[in-house]
């Protein structure tokens, strides 16, 4: 396996988690209104998705680093 498509696993991967946190933020949101701990839990997967975004932009600068 190569460095690069372990890359590409590894951004899958990512992907995959923030596209189920922004649905579990999207449902967290339409029972805002219902639920006092919807905009907790909301905010608390916005910030996971940060931390997610954050890595895939590392991975990004390494696959930058491996190309030079």
């Amino acid at each position: 396996m190569t460095y690069l498509k372990i890359l590409m696993y590894a951004r899958t991967g990512i992907r995959a988690k923030i596209d189920e946190y922004r649905g579990m933020q999207e449902k967290a949101l339409e029972g805002a209104g219902r639920d006092s701990g919807a905009k907790h839990l909301a905010d608390m997967a916005q910030r996971m998705i940060d931390d997610l975004e954050v890595d895939m932009a590392t991975i990004d600068e390494l696959q930058e680093i491996h190309e030079r």
